[in-house]
């Protein structure tokens, strides 16, 4: 069996994304950003590639209602002067 479609390498590459609901809307957006002309024959991992980093950074960062995530390790600062305040 041959693995050509974006869903199909997802499921491989990282199963647990294969059942995230959105996934084929996020397919349908990452062409947007994956040039099909820069990645010819390649381009299907292209778009899997790209959909399977924008999951793993979207649960690094906290996650989304259907991904807990597990929050972002160490940095994060906060500096308050009087009511304002700016974290980063």
């Amino acid at each position: 069996m041959a693995i050509t479609t974006p869903s199909e390498i997802i499921a491989v590459k990282s199963p647990s994304y294969a059942t995230d609901p959105r996934l084929a809307d996020l397919i349908d957006l990452a062409k947007f950003y994956v040039v099909e002309s820069v990645f010819g024959d390649a381009y299907n991992l292209a778009l899997a590639l790209f959909v399977c980093h924008g999951l793993a950074l979207e649960a690094m960062g906290g996650g989304s209602s259907t991904q807990s995530g597990s929050g972002a390790s160490g940095g994060g600062s906060k500096v308050k002067e009087g009511q304002v305040e700016k974290t980063f």
